[in-house]
């Protein structure tokens, strides 16, 4: 359960959110706000954006939602316009080899949201929060973790770090979240 500040819960773009996730469940979707959102909301800080994971592949989130651009679609990456907000959705996947560090080689749709939580970085960002039921679900000890002030790597923190040589913005995320 997580308590949210009537400015969060008002705020347009957390309404929006909500909306997405709600339209997805109602088509008989799995969805969650996932990431730096959920981190920012369990330590009282009103998100400026959100990212969302579901289990809709992005041809069915482009039929469910008209105002919607495939970005990414061999990574399972849509953007959903709601409102005057853009908002990320990305397909539950699992992730295989990095050949250039920073894109997988391949990518396997999954109908599983922990398979999702454990290709991504950090414990803090794998947190998932279902705004429906107020329940976020935690597969990687990311509560504890940002309860501790800890940063953690998802699985092992060579490949995860050490081996990914993503761009600058990335590498200082670790920095950002730290301080």
């Amino acid at each position: 359960m997580i308590k949210l500040s009537e400015k969060t819960k008002n705020s347009e773009i957390y309404i929006n959110a909500v909306k997405i996730i709600e339209i997805l469940s109602d088509a008989g979707f799995e969805s969650y706000i996932v990431g730096g959102a959920v981190r920012d909301l369990l330590i009282e800080k009103n998100p400026k954006e959100y990212d969302i994971c579901t289990s809709a592949t992005p041809n069915e989130i482009n039929k469910i939602f008209k105002n919607s651009k495939l970005v990414g679609q061999s990574f399972g990456v849509s953007i959903v316009l709601q409102d005057k907000y853009a908002f990320e959705i990305a397909t539950f996947r699992e992730d295989f080899d990095y050949l250039d560090g920073r894109h997988p080689d391949k990518v396997k749709y999954t109908k599983n949201a922990e398979y999702d939580v454990k290709r991504r970085d950090f414990t803090v960002n794998g947190l998932l929060f279902d705004p429906i039921a107020n329940e976020i679900i935690d597969h990687c000890n990311g509560l504890l973790d940002l309860k501790n002030k800890i940063i953690r790597t998802i699985g092992d923190p060579f490949e995860s770090c050490l081996l990914n040589t993503s761009d600058a913005a990335d590498d200082m995320q670790c920095v950002d979240l730290g301080g």
